[in-house]
C-alpha cells in the first residue's frame, strides 16, 4: 500500500514539472494573437503572390494604419508543386508593458515579444508561433517584388467549367 501512494507520488510530481517545464518553454503569445497571425496570412493570400518580397509588401499594406506586425524574414521556399511552401516570412509583434485597473485593483503586465513564421503556398497561408530571432530589425518595403498573379476572373460568374471550383 505505502509503494502505492509513493508511485502515485511520483507521477504527479513528474506530471507537475512536466507541465511547467512545458508552460515556460512556450514562446510568448496568446489566443487573440494567434488568431491575428493567421488572419494576417489569410489576408495576404489572395491575390496570389509570386515571391516572398510580394508576400512581404502585401503584410506591409495590409496594415499600414496600425503597424502591429514587423517583417523580420521573408525568404523564397523551392516548391516542387503548387502546394509545396513556396514561401516563409517572420513576423513580429511587441507589446509594451501595460498597467490597467481592473476592478479596483492596480493589474500590471511586462513588455513582451510575439513571433509567428508564415508559411504560403500559391493557395494558402499558416501562422505558427516560434520563438523570436535574436535579431528584431525589421525589413523595408521591397521595391523588386514581381507584381502578384491577375485576379481570376470566371466569363459565367463561377458556374461553370471556366472558372476554379466552378
Amino acid at each position: 500500500m505505502r509503494k502505492r501512494k509513493w508511485a502515485v507520488a511520483v507521477v504527479l510530481v513528474a506530471a507537475v514539472v512536466s507541465v511547467t517545464m512545458w508552460w515556460l518553454g512556450r514562446p510568448e503569445g496568446d489566443r487573440a494573437l494567434d488568431e491575428s497571425a493567421q488572419r494576417m496570412a489569410d489576408a495576404v493570400s489572395y491575390p496570389r503572390q509570386r515571391s516572398a518580397a510580394g508576400l512581404l509588401n502585401a503584410v506591409l499594406d495590409q496594415q499600414e494604419p496600425q503597424g502591429q506586425w514587423a517583417v523580420l524574414r521573408a525568404e523564397d521556399l523551392e516548391p516542387s508543386d503548387l502546394l509545396d511552401w513556396m514561401a516563409e516570412l517572420v513576423i513580429h509583434h511587441h507589446q509594451d508593458a501595460l498597467d490597467s485597473p481592473t476592478f479596483g485593483l492596480r493589474r500590471h503586465q511586462d513588455a513582451w515579444d510575439a513571433c509567428y513564421r508564415l508559411k504560403f503556398t500559391h493557395y494558402r497561408g499558416e501562422a505558427e508561433r516560434i520563438h523570436c530571432p535574436d535579431d528584431l530589425t525589421p525589413l523595408p518595403r521591397s521595391e523588386s517584388a514581381p507584381p502578384p498573379y491577375p485576379v481570376a476572373v470566371c466569363r459565367s460568374g463561377g458556374d461553370s467549367s471556366d472558372c476554379p471550383g466552378g
